[in-house]
């Protein structure tokens, strides 16, 4: 039983650490902004990362939906390089959009 003691805080530690964390493309100027279907899924064409093939999603219930879509519109319009912040990936391999900025 003592040799389990140490081993409990020891896994939480562990899980806690084995956690992903938002990876980051790299910048890249969007291609194919397009929403797919009348449920409003919304998918744009960056460059694969990770888990991503080039294609990502944007949560259309994310608070910053509406800024997300701004900015990719914006520097595909003038050419400019975007870098995103994805978390993870659906199973289709198409990284979770949670973030953009521009990078020039």
């Amino acid at each position: 039983m003592n040799k389990y003691k140490f081993l409990l805080p020891l896994l939480l530690i562990c899980s806690f650490s084995l956690q992903a964390t938002p990876a980051t493309t790299i910048p890249v100027v969007p291609k194919n902004i397009h929403i797919y279907s009348a449920s409003g899924s919304t998918y744009v064409d960056l460059v694969a990362t990770g888990c991503s093939g080039y294609r990502y999603y944007i949560p259309t219930q994310h608070p910053k939906y509406d800024t997300i879509m701004a900015i990719l519109i914006a520097a595909q319009l003038s050419n400019k390089k975007v870098q995103g912040r994805f978390d993870g990936c659906n199973y289709n391999n198409q990284g979770k959009l949670i973030g953009i900025y521009l990078k020039d």
